[in-house]
């Protein structure tokens, strides 16, 4: 379209021109973060090996089943029992 044409659609308002907004990549940017690409940051306040940090981070699944398990509803039918040896079985 030139730009009489540009002017004459402006004038009637039957064109609306759009912001033009750039983007670009910060190549440097992406470079620095490069050198931590494969790695998992972990921050806590546990004063430990970090060995042992290490281990306990990467036990944590267990930690949240275990309390995804007691929030849940158990699925257990009625227990029934009259003596104390069968309590002791049982519980």
């Amino acid at each position: 379209m030139d730009s009489e044409n540009l002017e004459k659609a402006k004038e009637n308002r039957s064109l609306e021109i759009a912001d033009k907004n750039t983007f670009c990549l910060n190549t440097e940017r992406i470079t620095e973060e490069e050198l931590y690409d494969g790695y998992y940051a972990v921050i806590t306040n546990l004063e430990a090996d970090p060995t042992e940090i290490i281990k306990i981070n990467k036990m944590r699944w267990k930690i949240e089943e275990c309390f995804k398990i007691m929030k849940s509803d158990f699925k257990a039918r009625p227990v029934y029992v009259k003596t104390e040896n069968r309590i002791k079985v049982i519980y």
